[in-house]
């Protein structure tokens, strides 16, 4: 089994406007993570176990 931890920096985490951050805990298979984004905006995250190996990605919201 895997685990993953995604994370979000506070600094460029937001793309024009990096004032959000955020990170979770070791996430197991069956469990889940969750963040409320209270402005629009292109979030990056990045698992911090794998993201050398290319497991990053954006959040969008409108």
């Amino acid at each position: 089994m895997g685990y993953h931890a995604c994370s979000a920096p506070t600094r460029r985490s937001r793309l024009g406007n990096p004032t959000t951050g955020f990170a979770s805990d070791r996430v197991l298979p069956g469990e889940s993570f969750s963040f409320t984004f209270e402005d629009p905006g292109i979030f990056r995250y990045v698992c911090r176990h794998h993201g050398l190996a290319g497991m990053t990605g954006t959040i969008t919201v409108t």
